[in-house]
């Protein structure tokens, strides 16, 4: 009886312990959702699973949250409203390209935006469309050219 205990105690430890650790490998890993939403999206004749950034502290965080992202990958970050949106890499792990969207067409691509690491607030670049858009895509850098992206064309989702 004792022994039937003790391997009970033993084996909710190590299920307790493993569940531990498969949660905070999925909270780690760069290709959990990180709490967004996740759509798929045509650009062009290309599919991309999408991370949906449709709230203001989602928006704020952007990709910072990950270390990497596929080229099957990227954000679309949604906004309520039709404005010259403004972006920065602020704690940015990696570089990306920007397509940016005014109802389903490419109006501006801003390619191969660097990270700024150790850059202040008032130190970072701030990137803009040329007109208005209410989408923002992010993309790993190379993405665009990799795929001839250009303005004019066309996202489904």
């Amino acid at each position: 009886m004792k022994l039937q205990k003790r391997l009970i105690a033993f084996l909710l430890f190590v299920l307790l312990a493993t569940l531990t650790f498969a949660l905070i490998q999925k909270t780690q890993h760069p290709n959990s959702s990180g709490g967004y939403e996740i759509n798929r999206i045509q650009v062009a004749d290309h599919t991309l699973d999408v991370y949906i950034a449709d709230t203001n502290n989602k928006r704020e965080i952007g990709l910072a949250v990950f270390d990497e992202i596929s080229e099957q990958q990227g954000m679309l970050f949604v906004f309520d409203t039709v404005d010259r949106q403004i972006f920065w890499m602020k704690n940015m792990k990696f570089d990306i390209d920007i397509i940016w969207i005014n109802g389903q067409e490419i109006v501006d691509i801003t390619k191969n935006v660097p990270v700024q690491n150790g850059a202040s607030d008032s130190e970072l670049f701030r990137y803009r469309p040329r007109s208005e858009v209410d989408k923002v895509l992010e993309v790993k850098a190379g993405w665009v050219d990799k795929f001839d992206i250009s303005i004019g064309e066309n996202i489904s989702m």
